[in-house]
Order: structure tokens, then sequence, then C-alpha cells
């Protein structure tokens, strides 16, 4: 019994060390699941169905690719707890892709869902951001970099005739 208690502190220690970097492995496996069977069904649509497809309210709106920090991430639809732990969500409130207005997309920036939005501060003014949807890819380029409060919403409304 007495060499079971340091074996079983050994061991919780090892779980707690490893944990993080199971967690971002297995996050890591799941956005890449997600991403690889969107891209397998956006295939399988004809030119028609990707139009029709691409206004249809879905879960995952297209994959957001940003090549200067090298991330791409699913983006989900809506902001829950699920779609916020394997990638982007969409305020559903908020523009589509080549829609007019603000589209606003947020993700964690913290180690415990991997490494999503960590390194968007390295993002700067002319810099690429593309969002692939069914049925095309848009391509924005960083004009602006503003820091908000998150219960800052003033960000979420521009006028409808912005892009």
């Amino acid at each position: 019994m007495k060499k079971a208690i340091p074996i079983l502190i050994i061991a919780a220690g090892l779980i707690i060390l490893l944990y993080p970097k199971i967690s971002a492995y297995y996050t890591g496996v799941k956005q890449l699941e997600v991403m690889r069977q969107w891209q397998y069904e956006s295939a399988e649509l004809n030119d028609a169905d990707k139009e029709e497809s691409a206004d249809k309210d879905k879960n995952i709106e297209g994959i957001l690719i940003i090549e200067k920090i090298n991330l791409q991430l699913p983006i989900f639809y809506g902001f829950t707890s699920e779609n916020m732990r394997y990638g982007a969500a969409m305020f559903a409130g908020s523009a589509k892709p080549g829609q007019s207005g603000n589209c606003a997309i947020a993700a964690h920036r913290n180690h415990a869902y991997g490494v999503m939005f960590n390194r968007l501060d390295e993002v700067q003014k002319g810099d690429i951001i593309k969002v692939k949807t069914t049925s095309r890819e848009y391509t924005y380029k960083v004009f602006d970099k503003l820091y908000v409060k998150p219960d800052d919403t003033s960000v979420l409304s521009a006028g409808g005739n912005v892009k």
C-alpha cells in the first residue's frame, strides 16, 4: 500500500502535465475531421446546388484561412460552446461572407481548446484573410485593427453598404 500512493501521485502528475497536449491534439483532429467532411460534401455538389446550399441555414458556413499565421479553422454558424470548442463561430445576426456589413467570427485564444486565434495579434494591415464557402472563396484584406472589450458590440453594426 505504501508503494501505491507514490505511484498514484506520479500518475496523477503525469496526467495533469499531459492533459493540455492531449486536449490540443484531440481538438486538432476533430477540426481536421470536420473540415475534410465539409470539403468532401462540398465537392459532391454541382454548381446549382452550391448556390442553393450557400443560402441555407446550416451549421458549417465554411473554412477560415489566414496563411500568415498558418491557420485553417471550420466556421460554425452560431456561438455555442460546442461550436467554439472545435473551431470559429459566426455570430448569427451578422452578415455572411460576401454580403454587405460586418461578418462577425470569433474563436478562443487560449490553450484549453488548441491554438485557434492565439496568433491573431500577428495579423497586420494589408494581410489577407480568406473564407471558403461551398459556393466560392472570398478574399479580404485587413485595413484596420481594433481591440474591443467583450461587451462592446458596436463593431457588429456597420452600414448596410459596407463590404
